[in-house]
């Protein structure tokens, strides 16, 4: 069965394991891409380099690396 949309605290980490690998993060994001696509003609996102499975998630979906971001705090 697909993960629940609302849960307690207590069961969101066996529910995320669980739902790894099954498509859902990338089925999610491409419908909000292409919503938002149908209005703004570029859709822009940040993600940290060592978060390898949004990185394959979201190139999987049409987004590519144009340049590194970095955020500075003083």
């Amino acid at each position: 069965p697909p993960p629940r949309l609302c849960f307690p605290a207590d069961d969101a980490l066996r529910d995320r394991v669980r739902a790894r690998g099954r498509g859902y993060g990338q089925a999610g994001t491409r419908a909000i891409v292409n919503h938002l696509l149908q209005t703004h003609p570029r859709v822009t996102l940040y993600v940290r380099d060592d978060n390898v499975a949004a990185i394959r998630c979201y190139r999987e979906v049409g987004f590519r690396p144009v340049r590194d971001f970095r955020l500075l705090v003083r």
